[in-house]
């Protein structure tokens, strides 16, 4: 989880140094576009700092400097990001459908978005979706092309990201007593609040000052310090780290430990991954099924949830080749539990009158692994009747049709899933 003690900055806010990793992305984006122009939508919306990574202008440089134009001292290398926005954006859903006259159509764009920000932990501290939908009415097949559409509407889906990225809170700080044992271990009673594995912060303790309005007592920084993994949930083990005094001062009994949190705090602190690929027993598949699972979880956060596969991405990025002083020191721990999406979505006969629709029946389990065992499962299950469409409706465009509600009803059977995990065994 990050962690950093400075001079903040003169709004008084902290900001993560971060950089954003595109992970999916639709066709005919490149990877540097998306990235830029989701920097330039987050803004100061969220309380990131976000670090520009333009790996053709870092080649550049390089070029510059080894023919001798410019002192390998003026290309000074940049800190490693603290946190990485993972961004995965699927291919629009478009169809196109008739109405009640033969001149005029309607044709529909349904674009999405995801982000996970993730720390070097490789822990997921925050997720979020952005959605656009776009109804353009066509004339005699007259009205906006669909490339120049669809570019909007994928762009509006991540404005509405950065939005939703925007409701993460301010990083804040959390203290909870040091117990000292008379082996001079210290240890930490968690009081009710949540600590990630190898969780970093500091000990403090109470020094007397003298200000103007006489002596006071002020919280002094002793030495860094994490918690350690594996370590009992009522009692747990302090590592301590460097000192930050000189002598060390030892750890004595009024002491604290502070650390930060960012963003949603887990249920529990069992930890897992949303491991793919995901399993359908039925005759339909559901669009960005992974993608919309581990939105679910992240939001309903039933322990701590890692994403593992960003270290790989961040590598591409974070390395001396792109003005960083090397690669990110990443501490991600073993991670017990998996879960794995399943779905059993059918489609019935279409049932026409004046305009048609397509009965689904729609199931999503979420199995929760250790290793090859399942441990326990949540599943819910939906029957809905499609958007109507007419007859003249070709079949690849109902498709695409039922695909755009379904994907609806999928988030919306998935968060009770992830409100109904458990870790143990039923």
């Amino acid at each position: 989880m990050f962690h950093k003690y400075l001079s903040q900055a003169s709004d008084g806010k902290l900001k993560p140094r971060t950089v954003i990793l595109v992970e999916t992305k639709p066709e005919g984006f490149p990877k540097e576009y998306i990235a830029q122009l989701f920097s330039e939508l987050v803004g100061d919306k969220a309380p990131l700092s976000i670090i520009q990574v333009n790996p053709g202008f870092a080649h550049l440089l390089q070029i510059v400097v080894r023919k001798g134009f410019l002192a390998t001292s003026d290309s000074s290398h940049r800190k490693t990001p603290e946190l990485f926005i993972r961004l995965r954006i699927p291919e629009p859903i478009i169809y196109e459908g008739h109405t009640n006259l033969d001149f005029k159509t309607v044709r529909h764009y349904e674009s999405r978005a995801f982000a996970d920000i993730v720390d070097t932990n490789g822990r997921v501290n925050f997720s979020a979706v952005g959605k656009n939908v776009i109804n353009d009415s066509l004339t005699n097949n007259i009205g906006p092309g669909i490339s120049e559409r669809r570019e909007v509407s994928i762009k509006n889906a991540l404005m509405d990201l950065a939005q939703n990225l925007g409701k993460l809170s301010e990083p804040h700080r959390e203290q909870v007593a040091v117990v000292p044992d008379s082996s001079g271990e210290a240890y930490i009673a968690n009081g009710g609040k949540f600590f990630a594995p190898q969780q970093k912060g500091i000990v403090l303790h109470k020094v007397k000052v003298h200000l103007d309005n006489g002596n006071q007592k002020v919280w002094m920084p002793i030495t860094e310090a994490s918690v350690e993994a594996g370590s009992s949930v009522d009692k747990m083990h302090l590592v301590l780290g460097l000192p930050t005094t000189n002598p060390a001062v030892p750890i004595g009994a009024d002491n604290v430990f502070e650390f930060q949190q960012l963003g949603i705090t887990p249920l529990s602190s069992h930890t897992f991954a949303v491991c793919g690929p995901s399993e359908s027993l039925g005759t339909m598949l559901t669009p960005s099924l992974l993608d919309l699972t581990e939105n679910s979880l992240s939001n309903k956060m039933p322990g701590i949830l890692y994403a593992p596969s960003v270290r790989e991405d961040a590598g591409e990025l974070i390395n001396d080749k792109n003005n960083f002083e090397g690669a990110v020191n990443w501490n991600i721990p073993v991670v017990t539990f998996c879960i794995q999406p399943v779905e059993r979505v059918t489609a019935g006969d279409d049932k026409c009158t004046n305009h048609c629709e397509r009965p689904v029946t729609a199931r999503y389990t979420l199995r929760i692994k250790n290793g090859s065992n399942v441990v326990s499962r949540s599943g819910f299950e939906s029957q809905f009747m499609s958007t109507d469409f007419y007859k003249e409706t070709s079949p690849t465009q109902v498709m695409q049709l039922v695909n755009a509600d379904l994907i609806g009803q999928a988030q919306l059977l998935l968060d009770k899933d992830a409100n109904a995990v458990s870790f143990i065994a039923k």
